[in-house]
């Protein structure tokens, strides 16, 4: 997020203090909770109803569908989408099936066609605007393309060249009313509508998406688990955290804030010498690097409580064309890599299968693990039980 100068000042402050005095933005209490909120298919139900049926959730970027035609496939918690790009350059999302006999419309992960033919009796739909447009043998089969028959629409809005859907055909979507003041200032400041694709993954794993959270939220870790990728270049334990109604932003120090003299502070520009993480509530979080922006999601998987979909994307400020931007954007990626899918994932999917175990007690949240807890309170909040309680010590 693009800061004032008195933001700037708070930041760098705040963070340089802690790293003097070793302290960190702290939660009021220990807070337990139960190791089945991992696993429970009662609970991830009213998580469906009353989660992913009534927020939005972040599909893609714009630059993704660039072109009228243009397509991609999004897994949403219970949903496979599809979203497009009409000629009069408007997205719309649908549900990628059929409407005749429900088989997946949709099997490419993107592309650009007209027409969205099923494998099955090949009824075709419009790309554009989902309106069923051809039947083989209409007249033994009964009946003529209908509005009735066409794909079935989700709700989408592209805003600031990020595009969200709602995972409720009868649901409303407000984007800005969702996301508040602050996040569209910041997609906004940040210019995101002009950003670029530049990479982007996703990974199947053993883990609810609760627990994939957990990790990204949590810098209590940083310098044990990534003792050997991205440990020795951030202080880790020590963040500035604020939450933004139901989102919030938290920054962790970089080793190199450590030589700045007191008097610079509050003239420095706070992201060449801090990580600013951005939660978008409740899946989403967004980490700001001098070169990139990298947008993480974790997806419950619609089946299976103890699983998700693990998604990164990577947007840069110019298109990647040069050998020496790829090369910057390679050794971006690779670091990320090497700390999340060869440290972190591994280490969410041992947190899974260490939670199945019989009456193993419950699970902690310490105080300076100030933004797992903000995100349970936002969880309890959304789907309507309690999770957290004062830990017995």
């Amino acid at each position: 997020m693009k800061f004032t100068a008195e933001k700037n000042r708070d930041y760098t402050t705040r963070l340089r203090q802690h790293i003097d005095n070793k302290t960190t933005d702290l939660a009021d209490a220990v807070v337990e909770f139960d190791p089945k909120i991992y696993s429970d298919p009662k609970l991830a139900e009213l998580e469906f109803a009353n989660i992913f049926q009534k927020m939005p959730v972040l599909a893609c970027h714009g630059s993704q569908i660039a072109n009228p035609g243009d397509f991609i496939v999004v897994q949403l918690a219970r949903t496979s989408a599809v979203i497009t790009r009409g000629p009069d350059g408007q997205v719309s999302a649908f549900m990628n099936v059929c409407r005749h006999r429900g088989a997946k419309l949709v099997f490419e992960p993107s592309g650009n066609t007209p027409l969205f033919r099923c494998r099955y009796h090949a009824w075709a739909y419009s790309s554009d605007d989902g309106a069923l447009k051809a039947m083989p043998q209409r007249q033994s089969f009964g009946m003529e393309p209908c509005p009735q028959r066409d794909l079935i629409r989700l709700p989408v809005e592209e805003f600031h060249g990020l595009v969200w859907v709602l995972e409720n055909p009868q649901g409303q979507l407000d984007i800005r009313s969702f996301l508040g003041p602050s996040f569209c200032q910041f997609f906004e400041d940040y210019g995101v509508a002009g950003y670029h694709y530049a990479r982007s993954t996703e990974l199947h794993v053993e883990l609810n998406w609760k627990a994939g959270m957990d990790g990204y939220m949590d810098v209590y870790h940083l310098n044990i688990l990534h003792a050997n990728s991205i440990g020795p270049y951030l202080h880790g334990g020590i963040m500035a955290f604020d939450p933004i109604g139901q989102h919030a932003r938290w920054c962790v120090p970089r080793k190199k804030l450590d030589k700045v003299q007191a008097e610079e502070l509050p003239t420095l520009d706070a992201f060449r010498y801090v990580i600013g993480g951005h939660l978008v509530f409740p899946n989403l979080e967004i980490t700001i690097e001098p070169n990139h922006l990298e947008f993480v999601s974790f997806t419950p998987h619609p089946t299976d409580t103890t699983k998700s979909i693990y998604r990164v994307l990577f947007l840069t400020p110019d298109k990647v064309e040069t050998p020496e931007q790829e090369a910057t954007i390679e050794r971006s990626w690779q670091i990320l890599m090497s700390a999340v899918r060869d440290e972190d994932l591994p280490i969410g999917e041992a947190v899974q299968a260490g939670t199945a175990t019989p009456q193993m007690g419950t699970l902690l949240l310490g105080r300076n693990e100030i933004a797992n807890q903000f995100f349970y309170r936002q969880y309890e909040r959304a789907v309507g039980i309690p999770v957290l309680r004062p830990a017995k010590l």
